[in-house]
């Protein structure tokens, strides 16, 4: 059976990601513009944990816990979210602009 997929919705002033086609020189980046990513629910459960539950506490941890958990973050999102297939684009109020042509 295949696996459940969402479309999770990434915004550029929160991206770690250098390279992308959208903001290739991470010019001026308005509100909510960013893209969506097709993953799994279990990958999306994933992220927001560590965006809403590990980032978010950070302050109360010694530095190498964060610097651990930093590194185990950034190459969850390169692994699993950045290289996931784009859906659509969203403009400036995170809104879908249009799909995403290849």
């Amino acid at each position: 059976m295949e696996d459940d997929f969402i479309f999770l919705r990434l915004r550029c002033k929160d991206c770690e990601q250098d390279l992308c086609a959208f903001q290739p020189n991470k010019t001026i980046i308005k509100n909510l513009e960013g893209c969506t990513r097709k993953v799994s629910e279990e990958t999306a459960a994933r992220f927001h944990h560590y965006m809403e539950e590990v980032i978010p506490f950070w302050k109360q941890h010694d530095e190498s816990y964060v610097r651990q958990s930093y590194k185990e973050i950034i190459e969850f999102l390169f692994s699993q979210i950045y290289s996931a297939p784009i859906g659509q684009r969203l403009d400036s109020n995170g809104k879908v602009k249009g799909s995403v042509k290849k």
